[in-house]
């Protein structure tokens, strides 16, 4: 991997091309088995051999039943990628992007990569010349929710512009995003998209697990949640990103929308002690607190819960009030858990206020 010319080197963009290099790499796991951290660079590059594509199992991967994309006709994403009769053909497409060069055009990614004519002439043989000409421009083929029409008709997503060129590497790896998305139990899709695949990867893979945290549907806080487990849970820190743009892409039916934190709020959640202390308390309602910056309000609910727990017996108000403000069993439960967590609200605002005073 030390040749250029036998390399593919890929740096953070848009973030659906962000999402397509994503659902590529975790594609290499699922079907290939390849490690992905053999690709993801530390200073948030990507980078992988051009031999990839030999290996790729293209049978597994689009037509059979444990496809992991669907392509081919009337599919729910990839609608008409592929005729019928140009199925066979396609393999012919995957292994010729060994061949691809660093050139040509492309409006949505970083770099280009496109095919030399000599190949293009080779797979138009094949009976793939209208599939070359349908992946020139960025259209419904590559998903059916964002693309204008074949027709040329625009979209509002894509400013009213008519076309957007895409290259040829570009058009293979679209067929992969949907991989990177989770999906969320309202039938939205997030995608934390970030200035590094490192982080943009682990931070994906944490809210595609299962957190004990409240619940919430605030896609603010599912970001912010990624952020802090990454940072609470692993040896690593955002360092220079955590003053750079991290933010989550949600798509519900035909809508996207953007959720990003303030650069000061990121950079406090990442501290690792308040990081860490933020996922014990594994509360919404405290973690929205802290991203709106209501810091005294941590004193004032927690010193409430306090005097509750204290209480030989509580009331209705007192009990609604527990129930509004802690939804984890383990925090409310008993006087003492409600003690604990009161104890670890405190500890929290303190180790806020020693952060702020060195910003």
């Amino acid at each position: 991997m030390e040749n250029n010319e036998k390399r593919i080197e890929l740096y953070p963009g848009h973030w659906l091309y962000n999402a397509s290099i994503i659902g590529f790499l975790t594609s290499l796991k699922t079907i290939e088995g390849k490690n992905i951290y053999d690709y993801l660079l530390k200073d948030g590059r990507v980078i992988f051999p051009k031999s990839i594509f030999n290996e790729l199992d293209v049978d597994k991967r689009y037509f059979e039943d444990t496809k992991i994309s669907s392509i081919v006709a009337k599919a729910n994403i990839y609608r008409n990628y592929l005729q019928a009769s140009e199925k066979k053909s396609f393999v012919f497409f995957v292994k010729a992007l060994v061949n691809v060069e660093n050139i040509g055009r492309c409006d949505i990614s970083t770099v280009s990569y496109n095919l030399p004519k000599e190949i293009n002439k080779q797979l138009k043989e094949k009976g793939l010349e209208k599939f070359l000409e349908r992946i020139i421009d960025f259209n419904m083929i590559f998903h059916s929710d964002l693309g204008p029409s074949l027709g040329m008709f625009p979209n509002a997503y894509w400013n009213n512009k008519q076309s957007n060129k895409i290259c040829q590497l570009f058009a293979f790896l679209i067929i992969h995003q949907h991989i990177a998305f989770t999906s969320l139990g309202d039938r939205t899709k997030v995608f934390i998209n970030a200035p590094s695949f490192n982080l943009m990867y682990e931070l994906n893979k944490l809210i595609n697990s299962s957190f004990e945290w409240s619940r919430d549907n605030n896609n603010r806080s599912l970001l912010a949640m990624s952020v802090i487990e990454y940072c609470a849970k692993t040896n690593a820190t955002l360092g220079l990103w955590s003053g750079m743009n991290i933010e989550i892409v949600a798509i519900t039916n035909n809508t996207i929308e953007y959720y990003s934190l303030p650069s000061n709020v990121t950079k406090l959640i990442s501290n690792k002690r308040i990081a860490s202390l933020l996922s014990d308390i594994g509360e919404f309602k405290i973690l929205n607190l802290v991203i709106d910056q209501k810091y005294n309000e941590l004193v004032e609910l927690a010193y409430r819960i306090l005097r509750i727990s204290m209480k030989n017996e509580s009331n209705e108000g007192d009990r609604k009030f527990i129930n509004d403000s802690l939804f984890l069993a383990r925090n409310r439960f008993s006087s003492t858990a409600q003690r604990h967590v009161a104890n670890k609200i405190l500890k929290l605002y303190a180790l806020i206020e020693e952060q702020l005073k060195t910003y």
